[in-house]
């Protein structure tokens, strides 16, 4: 989705025998022809305290990217902006390089930069708690995000943010570590990679966060089309489905606002409506799943609009229920299918939030 693999010999093999052709790796193949998630050497010290309030932290971090560039300066951007964790912290200085070196190629992976850092914040907080003499929870709850704390970069969390009730809630439900003597409950299973007398059983509590959609100032959008017809809602929408769930998501969306039982989704393709942007950076649910509510919304007042004229009808008093629309104020009611003879239809296109780029001081959105 973000870096050229088999397309390359995807497109030869089409144009050198003038058929479809369909590609895949197997799962060694993939180690060698994918991008893989980028090694990190980091060094952190983090200052606190006596009561375990952060105060400040300091870190330096340095990535392999590999052979390619591919998207090491995004991954690195991020590693760097997430590098003191979903904690309140007045005070941090961040350094971070990625370099090219003669290693596979290191690119966009889950959790993009976000990752690595994480697994050092947390070892940190680990490493602090002792140090204090605090219990590891205690320590993680204590510094918590909530709504109106800024973080690092300076962006203010306007929505939620339950760091500490995730943190709590782990806490309670403590997981079983299972059985050291059944091989299928060992790292590595059935494939024998780990030996009993060498695995020891633990429980720890680690939380990161990351940053959906594209951001620092990117104008980031999708667009989608509903048209609703004989009481059959069709939606066009570019968004590319590789396994993430947009197909069911569209559906919900749609039944929820035009309470229609069919729903159909048309191929995705930039042919007959505007770009959805890649499947990438979290943002499909939240870019296109805002597409296709607004202009589910946009139809829904419409057909309603409709049938009040028609009907000289109040139309904040009609509802879409069970398939048809009635009237709060009276006993008129109608099919969606018989409201809908003729078509409706509405594009648009939906953006988040503007944000903005990055400073030098690291500062922005």
């Amino acid at each position: 989705r973000e870096d050229i693999s088999l397309h390359i010999h995807l497109c030869l093999l089409a144009m050198k025998t003038g058929k479809p052709i369909k590609m895949s790796y197997s799962r060694t193949e993939s180690f060698h022809g994918h991008v893989h998630r980028h090694p990190a050497q980091m060094w952190y010290r983090h200052h606190a305290k006596s009561d375990g309030t952060l105060t400040r932290i300091e870190a330096r971090l340095l990535l392999d990217g590999g052979a390619y560039a591919s998207t090491s300066s995004a991954v690195l951007a991020n590693a760097t902006c997430f590098a003191a964790g979903p904690y309140r912290v007045p005070s941090v200085e961040i350094y971070g390089a990625v370099v090219r070196t003669n290693n596979p190629p290191c690119g966009a992976m889950r959790g993009f930069g976000c990752v690595q850092v994480c697994f050092a914040h947390e070892a940190q907080m680990d490493k602090l708690a002792i140090e204090l003499g605090m219990d590891p929870v205690e320590l993680r709850l204590k510094n918590a995000l909530k709504p109106g704390d800024q973080i690092i970069t300076g962006q203010t969390i306007t929505g939620t943010a339950p760091v500490a009730e995730v943190i709590e809630t782990c806490a309670q439900h403590p997981i079983s570590v299972g059985s050291a003597t059944q091989q299928m409950e060992l790292p590595g299973g059935a494939g024998r990679t780990a030996d009993p007398k060498n695995v020891v059983r633990g429980e720890a509590i680690a939380v990161g966060f990351k940053n959906l959609m594209f951001s620092e100032g990117f104008d980031d959008f999708s667009t989608a089309s509903c048209q609703l017809l004989d009481g059959v809602a069709t939606i066009t929408c570019a968004c590319a489905e590789v396994g993430q769930g947009f197909v069911t998501l569209a559906q919900q969306i749609v039944r929820e606002i035009l309470g229609v039982e069919e729903v159909i989704l048309a191929p995705a393709s930039t042919a007959n409506v505007g770009s959805a942007g890649s499947t990438s950076a979290s943002r499909q649910t939240w870019m296109s799943g805002g597409a296709v509510k607004s202009v589910c919304e946009q139809v829904r007042i419409r057909v309603l609009s409709r049938i009040a004229e028609s009907h000289d009808l109040d139309v904040e008093s009609l509802v879409i229920v069970d398939g048809g629309i009635a009237s709060l104020s009276s006993d008129f009611s109608i099919s969606l299918k018989e409201a809908t003879a003729e078509p409706i239809e509405v594009e648009d296109t939906y953006r988040h939030l503007p944000t903005h780029p990055l400073n030098e001081n690291g500062q922005g959105d």
